[in-house]
């Protein structure tokens, strides 16, 4: 699972001001989710329109649209000119669903009631240091995404997002062409295996999740290009249990900061009983920092807190569960989007 942004807080504003705006935080989120929801962004692409005529586009009453877009304009989103009608911005421009870098599903699935519910009661797990979801909803996070699919799809669809925003700066990052059959372990919906096919016209990959996530891959894949398409294996499994062999990089990413230490040293080790003594393993994801500096990770790791009782964790804490399950790190690759790429073998050699 992807994640979040913490803000930044101008200097010249007053404390009192900023902690208002910190407390409000959730207010605009949900703001910015119903405009998602309704489509507001696609709706004014081909420019300024009225509150009536969006009103009758999207099923909403036009004094409460009106009032809506109002706010949203008043931070960015979207934009009321002279006469009264509401225009697009770039910070809109990222929740239509066609934009290169939308955010569409990702604002759709912040606004989402379980999550909502389950980051309520954050401070259950502030005080017992287990997940918050399970607590609120009597079952695991992901359990629940295996038994409701509208909440799995939304899911699925939000890192899907979160894996466009970074996967072309991870191709470039790290030389993903010396392999020859990649699995993507975790993969979601394939996004990340998608782009490092495209980069690597020579590799293949294996698209490795839950059986319902794969189920869901299907329709997202097809509508990507032949060439790519048709070097794409799916394959259905629990990682707790059983990777597949055969290949000679398995890529983790995203995945070791779902779980807690025990289960991310037990995806791990499947991941280890797999691959051969000239495979490769590659653990992509933020990496955790200390001190007072912004950093999305510090957002990210209350996230996994509240919902599914995993961590971020710093390259040093990677490092360790990798020896604990039998690994030997070869290298660390750093990108510009605060994500490391992890490599580690066997035996310590780089293949």
């Amino acid at each position: 699972m992807s994640g979040q942004y913490a803000l930044l807080r101008p200097p010249e504003t007053a404390a009192e001001e900023w902690m208002m705006q910190l407390l409000s935080g959730f207010m605009v989120s949900q703001c910015v989710h119903v405009a998602a929801q309704l489509g507001l962004a696609e709706l004014l692409s081909n420019g300024p329109r009225s509150t009536d005529e969006l009103a009758a586009a999207c099923g909403a009453d036009p004094q409460a649209l009106a009032r809506l877009l109002r706010m949203l304009a008043s931070v960015g989103v979207f934009a009321e000119v002279n006469d009264g009608r509401f225009a697009t911005t770039p910070l809109a421009a990222v929740l239509r669903a066609d934009h290169p870098s939308s955010l569409r599903a990702i604002a759709i699935f912040y606004g989402q009631e379980w999550i909502w519910r389950a980051y309520g009661a954050l401070r259950h797990s502030v005080t017992t240091g287990r997940p918050a979801f399970e607590h609120v909803f009597g079952q695991g996070f992901y359990g629940y995404l295996a038994d409701s699919p509208d909440a799995a799809r939304i899911f699925g669809d939000a890192m899907g997002a979160f894996a466009a925003m970074h996967s072309r700066t991870l191709v470039r990052a790290y030389d993903f062409g010396r392999f020859r059959r990649v699995a993507d372990v975790g993969g979601n919906q394939g996004a990340f295996l998608v782009e490092l096919l495209r980069a690597c016209p020579e590799a293949r990959g294996v698209l490795f999740d839950a059986a319902h996530v794969v189920e869901a891959a299907v329709a997202r894949l097809a509508r990507v290009e032949p060439e790519v398409r048709d070097r794409i294996e799916l394959a259905a499994g629990d990682f707790l249990h059983e990777v597949p062999s055969g290949c000679d990089a398995y890529v983790l990413r995203n995945v070791l900061q779902d779980w807690d230490d025990e289960r991310a040293c037990a995806i791990l080790t499947r991941c280890r009983d797999a691959m051969s003594d000239r495979a490769s393993l590659l653990v992509i994801g933020r990496e955790l920092e200390p001190g007072n500096e912004r950093h999305p990770g510090k957002l990210t790791d209350i996230t996994m807190m509240v919902l599914t009782g995993g961590r971020e964790r710093t390259s040093q804490e990677t490092c360790a569960l990798l020896a604990r399950a039998g690994f030997v790190v070869a290298s660390i690759t750093r990108t510009e989007s605060m994500v490391a790429i992890v490599e580690a073998t066997v035996n310590g050699a780089r293949r």
